[in-house]
């Protein structure tokens, strides 16, 4: 079994929710630079920059994965599968693919929509 603290689980938390708060931020901040922009361009810029920010996420994870040998991933649920990194390999993974898209689709919409509402 894992180790049962779950040190690693609130910074990946912490990372989920500040990726949101960038992705509301960027929508605000393209839409006090455009005039009285649409519904469909304040989501697209939402979208935009969660999937970048996926992307590097991504690239950060292989580096980590590959280079620190797992000794940053060392605290996971107790119920995990256990594996070289403790269990917190597939869900660091599973958060950034998964977790992340949603969080920042979510993010996203709920921007534009408030966002749109103020302009209008």
């Amino acid at each position: 079994m894992g180790n049962p603290q779950f040190a690693g689980l609130r910074t990946v938390y912490l990372g989920n929710f500040l990726l949101m708060a960038v992705v509301f931020i960027s929508v605000a901040v393209f839409a006090s630079k455009i005039d009285r922009p649409g519904l469909k361009a304040l989501f697209s810029v939402g979208m935009k920059v969660a999937l970048a920010s996926i992307v590097i996420s991504c690239l950060v994870i292989v580096f980590v994965f590959f280079m620190d040998r797992h000794a940053v991933l060392l605290y996971a649920p107790a119920n995990m599968v256990e594996d070289k990194s403790g269990g917190l390999r597939s869900l660091v993974a599973l958060n950034v693919l998964l977790i992340n898209i949603l969080a920042c689709s979510f993010a996203s919409f709920v921007a534009s929509i408030t966002l749109q509402r103020k302009i209008n």
